[in-house]
């Protein structure tokens, strides 16, 4: 095989939120450093130099990867997803955080800290 030969190797990534909001993964992959692009209310596309590309459609997710590049950790993606997930719920309720990724929320009347 030629060195210059590019081999690439599609994974299925675990994925089972059940209702996914696609704008919330395309937020929560650009934390993780891709650059998104949202095709659908049900579908996007991202890209990352080092772990190749993450397509999302429908409920199912896949990584393609070259020989270079690493797989994309299932749990890291979950927790970023996560996490948009609790600033979205909490901006509702009118709580605020005061500086992103702290574990301090603040409500008119009273705050809670971890």
């Amino acid at each position: 095989m030629p060195c210059y030969t590019r081999i690439q190797t599609t994974i299925p990534v675990e994925w089972d939120v059940k209702r996914t909001n696609v704008n919330l993964l395309a937020r929560a992959l650009e934390d993780l450093g891709f650059v998104v692009q949202v095709f659908t209310d049900q579908s996007l596309s991202a890209a990352h130099p080092k772990h190749g590309t993450f397509s999302y459609a429908s409920g199912s997710a896949q990584q393609t990867t070259t020989y270079s590049q690493e797989r994309l950790d299932p749990a890291a993606l979950k927790q970023a997803y996560n996490k948009r997930v609790v600033h979205t719920q909490a901006r509702k309720m009118g709580w605020r955080c005061p500086q992103p990724g702290t574990p301090q929320w603040q409500s008119n009347n009273w705050s809670v800290q971890k």
